[in-house]
């Protein structure tokens, strides 16, 4: 194991201990019809999900502009270990009966391991 692989781990465990579980939803990443054999129909490729650990923050006042970060928009970290979906502006977070948009998210990426996600949340 090298040390980012132990700084993935790490992150991991250290979300494990202080986050929730959330359930991120993320448009089907094979981008095919879907289809209904009751009546023989395609509608568009479904929905994956999954169930991770992550930890909601929130940001400084000094990052609020009202435009690209308002107010009541959260900051959540989420570790890439065992995140099997891909994140992209299209993609949901639910927290219990909260429904958060991505607007935003970037990559802890020392040389070639990702370690986390910062991802920005809008209701």
């Amino acid at each position: 194991m090298n040390v980012y692989e132990g700084a993935a781990i790490n992150v991991l465990n250290k979300i494990n201990e202080f986050g929730r579980s959330v359930t991120i939803n993320s448009p089907a990443s094979d981008d095919l019809p879907v289809f209904n054999p009751q009546d023989f129909s395609f509608s568009e490729g479904g929905e994956d999900s999954q169930v991770v650990s992550a930890m909601f923050t929130r940001f400084d006042i000094k990052e609020i502009d009202g435009t690209a970060i308002k107010r009541d928009d959260k900051r959540l970290l989420i570790p890439a270990e065992g995140l099997d979906l891909e994140l992209s502006t299209d993609s949901t977070i639910t927290d219990g009966s909260d429904t958060y948009q991505v607007i935003s998210f970037q990559e802890l990426k020392p040389a070639s391991k990702t370690v986390m996600y910062t991802v920005q949340v809008r209701k």
